[in-house]
């Protein structure tokens, strides 16, 4: 397949000036990629297997979103798991296309991963303030989502958490103190293997 890479540029802050974040995945191979066959891709996904997906994937690929529900709806009486991280980012689509192909998956998902301002700006749900707990038990009964999982932040004290709520259970996480050495970097290497949730 011919194509490239998508990749996204880091402006760093300086002063009182914000940073930048700018998104190159329009013409990546990914976003080009056209239909996705739905036909082989439910036959290289079995009963049992998860089949996980991110609102980055949505955003990217304009025909993948537009055959989400029907491939989750196929998936999902094949005993697939869905799994989605809502992971919005306003560089990539608008929030209201976002709003509403979001909430139209989330009925089909099993296993949900979200942020503050995901719920807060796309489930239109405002608890989060309050106890994460409360924010999370909602967004499971709104959608009948099986297992929510989510992360408490706290800024100021430069602290993570995570979150697991199950149909049973709620888990509470230690909560691990660290140091903002580059932004992006804490993002994706922030848990080390000692570090579970």
């Amino acid at each position: 397949m011919d194509g490239r890479i998508g990749t996204y540029y880091m402006e760093e802050s300086f002063g009182f000036r914000s940073g930048n974040i700018i998104y190159d995945r329009e013409n990546s191979t990914f976003a080009q990629h056209g239909d996705l066959a739905l036909t082989e891709l439910s036959s290289n996904i079995q009963s049992g297997d998860y089949f996980v997906f991110t609102g980055i994937t949505l955003a990217v690929n304009k025909s993948f979103r537009n055959q989400i529900v029907q491939i989750l709806t196929t998936l999902k009486q094949q005993g697939v798991f869905i799994v989605f991280d809502i992971n919005y980012r306003s560089n990539l689509w608008s929030k209201p296309e976002a709003v509403s192909v979001i909430q139209s998956v989330l009925p089909l998902v099993d296993i949900l991963f979200y942020g503050e301002k995901d719920a807060t700006h796309l489930l239109e749900i405002n608890s989060m303030d309050d106890d994460i707990k409360v924010c999370a038990k909602t967004i499971q009964n709104q959608y009948e989502i099986p297992i929510i999982a989510s992360s408490n932040r706290d800024i100021e004290q430069s602290t993570l958490q995570g979150i697991i709520l199950s149909d049973e259970n709620y888990i509470q996480g230690q909560a691990y103190t660290y140091t903002v050495l580059n932004r992006i970097v804490q993002v994706m290497h922030l848990w080390q293997e000692s570090y579970t949730v």
